[in-house]
Formats: C-alpha cells, structure tokens, sequence
C-alpha cells in the first residue's frame, strides 16, 4: 500500500505539467513602500456612507459584556483616547444597532478594542 507518485518531478517538468518560477525580491517591506498609509490612525477626511442591505433588521444586545476589573482602567483611557482622536463618539441614548466591545489584551500591556 505504498503511493508512489506516477510521474517524477523532473517529468513533470518536462512535460509542462509544473512550471519553476524564480523571481527576485526586493527586500522592500510595505511599510516601506507605502510610508503614508502607515502613518497616523487613516482617518478619512471625508464622510463615509455605510450601505445596509434592504430588510435588514437592527442589532442590539440588552446586556453588556463585563469587562475584568484589572483592564477596566486601560480600556476608559482607551476608550477616551479614541474619543480623543475622533475615532469614535460617546452615545448617550438607546441605539437600535450596537454590539458589545471586545478587549483583548496585547502583549505590550495595552488593550485592544
């Protein structure tokens, strides 16, 4: 019950079956090719119109994840410093779409939301 391939690399080859590509690479990161993108938080400076499907129904959640009391200080400051940056915006009334934050924790002892 050995599997055996029917054709040798090489006779893949010659028959065309496979083809070797060898292409150089430059080395360059993305970071560096596109330094401007990576810069910043990429805020738009115009409006963005999100597009919902027709029929579709709000989202809410009723009840609020917990969030661990150690992590709790990081994500307010967070949280104000997103609020700070226009990134997001405090809502202070019942919202028909809304959905729960997730915090993770990064490895440099920040948070992530």
């Amino acid at each position: 019950n050995q599997k055996v391939p029917l054709l040798s690399g090489k006779a893949a080859l010659e028959l065309g079956l496979i083809e070797v590509i060898v292409s150089e690479i430059d080395g360059q990161t993305a970071e560096q090719m596109f330094p401007n993108v990576f810069q910043g938080i990429g805020k738009n400076n115009h409006p963005y119109k999100i597009v919902i499907k027709d029929g579709a129904e709000p989202y809410a959640v009723a009840a609020p994840r917990r969030i661990s009391l150690n992590l709790l200080d990081q994500v307010k400051q967070e949280l104000n410093f997103m609020i700070d940056q226009d990134i997001i915006k405090p809502v202070t009334y019942p919202s028909d779409w809304c959905a729960p934050i997730v915090v993770v924790p990064r490895k440099n002892g920040k948070v992530r939301i």
